[in-house]
């Protein structure tokens, strides 16, 4: 099957085939991303994890494109996927700061008060 086609086919009848298709084609797209991701995190940040996460972001663009809008379909899933990993290492770092101690406020933020 070749991507025009089964981008055809999952856009007009919603197939399943050509839906997964779509997504392992497209795996080596999420894997790039997260790979340079990965360069500019902690060690401590697994490059799975974000593969793991950018997928999400794959699924979600497979899903939300609109080829009449004239991107290619690279460009958009590329800002998903760079999204969902993004908003997934937030979420973790929130919840990674909620159960340390509380957040110190700054001196000068605490004393912003009008005269």
């Amino acid at each position: 099957m070749e991507v025009e086609q089964a981008w055809i086919d999952y856009k007009s009848s919603g197939d399943e085939a050509s839906r997964q298709f779509l997504m392992e084609y497209y795996i080596p797209l999420v894997e790039k991303i997260a790979y340079s991701m990965s360069k500019k995190l902690p060690k401590s940040i697994e490059y799975g994890d974000l593969v793991n996460d950018g997928f999400f972001g794959l699924v979600d663009a497979i899903e939300r494109f609109d080829d009449s809008r004239g991107f290619k379909f690279e460009t958009y899933a590329s800002n998903r996927i760079r999204g969902e990993i993004s908003d997934r290492l937030r979420d973790t770092s929130d919840k990674r700061c909620s159960f340390g101690r509380a957040a110190e406020v700054p001196y000068r933020a605490r004393s912003c008060r009008p005269s």
